[in-house]
């Protein structure tokens, strides 16, 4: 439908057509239809792929259904919520918004913080009882951690004595292999309240992975076996964003 079938009265607007008489009721609730549609397409986009139930969709994400272009608001990411049925979840709007999204905003950090208790820290070794410090994001969705820091609490004077690196990887890597993402080397080795930052596996072990899994919980896990001897409860902390592959 082109807005230039708008019909007018009496007054002139080119290239709107002047019918010069009364504009009869069909008249009339042509001009309204002709209108209702112009903001039905201002309200779609070629580009915007299909909303559907089965992907995990995350704050800023478009998506097209009934004929309407809605923008994902939730904070927290959400799948199997339709468009047009939650106003937490999804705004309608038009596409000129996808045009200044990228100019107002830019990727959301999120914060992870886990306090792992000294019976915990015992068991954590990767064949043991690894510690969930991420759960799974959804289908498509990879956590990319921006970084981090591993904390000694609570020292009593028994620092732990063997296997005391911690590493940070994803669940779906191999176990026990060389892979992770990140490590604190020798943090469980301290005897007084002490703080490391993350750091890329890359020099101590040798097959570090850089590929992002996606829908996988990241697990925090101490390399060859458990630790042994200490007393001491870690705090992890760290910040990361989402990537949405779908």
């Amino acid at each position: 439908m082109a807005k230039e079938n708008l019909l007018l009265r009496s007054l002139i607007n080119a290239p709107l057509v002047t019918k010069g008489s009364e504009l009869l009721f069909a008249d009339f609730d042509q001009n309204i239809i002709d209108i209702y549609n112009i903001f039905v397409e201002l309200s779609q986009s070629s580009q915007v792929p299909a909303y559907d139930n089965a992907i995990t969709y995350v704050q800023g994400k478009y998506v097209s259904s009934a004929s309407q272009l809605w923008k994902m608001i939730n904070p927290v990411p959400q799948i199997n919520i339709t468009p047009g049925t939650d106003p937490l979840t999804w705004v309608a709007v038009y596409a000129s918004d996808m045009v200044q999204a990228p100019l107002i905003s830019g990727a959301k950090v999120y914060e992870f913080e886990k306090l792992i208790p000294s019976a915990q820290v015992l068991t954590m070794g990767v064949t043991d009882t690894p510690v969930e410090i991420l759960p799974a994001l959804g289908v498509g969705l990879a956590p990319q951690i921006l970084g981090g820091s591993v904390t000694v609490q609570n020292v009593g004077g028994f620092p732990y004595d063997i296997n005391t690196d911690v590493l940070i990887m994803p669940s779906s890597f191999d176990l026990p292999s060389n892979e992770s993402y990140f490590s604190c080397n020798n943090i469980l080795m301290a005897t007084v309240v002490q703080s490391l930052p993350f750091r890329p596996v890359g020099v101590t072990y040798q097959n570090f992975r850089s590929e992002l899994p996606t829908n996988t919980k990241i697990i925090a896990a101490v390399k060859n076996g458990n630790p042994n001897g200490g007393n001491s409860d870690i705090l992890i902390k760290g910040t990361y964003t989402i990537l949405d592959l779908n």
